[in-house]
C-alpha cells in the first residue's frame, strides 16, 4: 500500500509540474511572438498580434496519458508482488518506473505549447519561420544541419542531424539541451541572414574536422 501511495503521489506531483511548465512555455511563445512582431511593425511591416493563446490542458492530458499507462502497469506489478528491481530497476537494467518516456512526452508538448502560442499570437499571413542556432563548440550536428532552413509557420522543420527527437518538428527544442531559437522570417527582410547562418554552420563543422 505504501508503494501504491508513492505512485499516486507522483501522479499529483506530475500534474502540478506539467501545469507550471506548460503555462511557462505558452507564455514564452507569446512573449517571443510579441517582441518579434513589434520589431517588424516598427520597420513598417504589416503584421499584428492576436490575444489568442492555447489551452494547456490538452497538452497536459497527453503527458499524463503516458504516465497513466505506466502507472497502470506499475499498480498491477505492485499488486501481484513483483520484485523491486523490476519496478525501480537495479545496476543492470532500468525498471518499469522510468522517467524517460514521460520526460520525452513532456519535452514534445512543451515545445508544442511554445509553437502554438507563438503561431496563435502572430497575425501575419504568408510569413515563415527560421531556426537560429547558437554557434559554438557545443552546437550539435542537428542544429548545424537545420541552420538556414525556412518553412511556413504551419509546417515542420526537417531534421537530419543528430541528436534529434524526431525527423520533423514544429519548434525547438530539437533535442535535449537545445539552444536553437525560432524567428519569424520574410525574404524581404533577409539581408543575407540565411546565407550567413549556412556559412557559419559550415565553418563550425569544418573546425571540428581532424
Amino acid at each position: 500500500m505504501q508503494a501504491l501511495g508513492v505512485v499516486d503521489n507522483l501522479n499529483n506531483a506530475l500534474l502540478g509540474a506539467t501545469a507550471v511548465g506548460l503555462l511557462a512555455a505558452i507564455r514564452h511563445g507569446n512573449e517571443s511572438a510579441v517582441a518579434q512582431v513589434q520589431a517588424y511593425a516598427a520597420d513598417g511591416a504589416k503584421i499584428g498580434v492576436s490575444v489568442n493563446v492555447p489551452d494547456f490542458t490538452a497538452y497536459q492530458s497527453a503527458i499524463m496519458g503516458t504516465f497513466n499507462a505506466q502507472r497502470s502497469i506499475l499498480r498491477t506489478m505492485i499488486a501481484t508482488g513483483a520484485g523491486a528491481s523490476l519496478i525501480i530497476g537495479d545496476k543492470s537494467r532500468l525498471g518499469v518506473l522510468s522517467p524517460g518516456p514521460v520526460m520525452a512526452e513532456a519535452a514534445r508538448w512543451l515545445a508544442t505549447g511554445m509553437h502554438d502560442s507563438f503561431k496563435a499570437s502572430v497575425v501575419a499571413p504568408g510569413w515563415d519561420k527560421q531556426p537560429i542556432p547558437v554557434f559554438d563548440e557545443f552546437t550539435t550536428d542537428c542544429c548545424l544541419s537545420v541552420a538556414g532552413q525556412i518553412v511556413p509557420l504551419d509546417d515542420k522543420f526537417h531534421l537530419t542531424g543528430t541528436p534529434r527527437f524526431a525527423d520533423y518538428l514544429d519548434w525547438s527544442p530539437f533535442h535535449w539541451n537545445c539552444r536553437t531559437s525560432i524567428a519569424l522570417y520574410r525574404a524581404a527582410y533577409d539581408d543575407g541572414l540565411t546565407e550567413a547562418l549556412i556559412e557559419e554552420a559550415r565553418r563550425t563543422r569544418d573546425s571540428r574536422k581532424p
